[in-house]
């Protein structure tokens, strides 16, 4: 399932203007002299609650999946650059109808922007989404 969630956000990724503004968008970690500005993300939870009578033989499940976006610049610029890909992240990936093979989407909503840092000369923001999905 992870692979699938991962494949489906890189799918949905290269569609939207936060593409063209990142040097590379990675799953779990990025390389370690990657160019800036890029991205990482990061499944953090996944857990399955049942509905409309659910039982272990029909799958009438609802799934969830808590997914973290690091977004990294090094731009010297009071954090310009961070705030325009933050606000590119928002436009792409807010309420996204991903592509889930086997899957459809019911929602992809973010749920916080927890910390925008600068530090060492790097601008971070993180922000947190959570997806709920059906299998078909």
């Amino acid at each position: 399932m992870l692979s699938k969630i991962a494949q489906s956000i890189f799918q949905h990724f290269w569609s939207t203007k936060l593409c063209g503004s990142l040097t590379g968008l990675y799953f779990q970690r990025a390389p370690q002299e990657q160019d800036s500005p890029y991205g990482v993300f990061y499944i953090t939870s996944m857990y399955t609650e049942d509905f409309l009578g659910a039982t272990a033989t029909n799958e009438k499940r609802i799934h969830h999946a808590d997914v973290q976006f690091t977004l990294v610049s090094s731009a010297d610029d009071g954090g310009a650059e961070i705030g325009l890909i933050l606000n590119e992240l928002y436009e792409g990936f807010d309420f996204a109808k991903l592509a889930m093979e086997g899957h459809y989407i019911v929602k992809m909503e973010r749920v916080a922007t927890t910390s925008i840092t600068y530090a060492d000369e790097i601008w971070q923001a993180v922000t947190n989404y959570e997806i709920w999905f059906v299998k078909e």
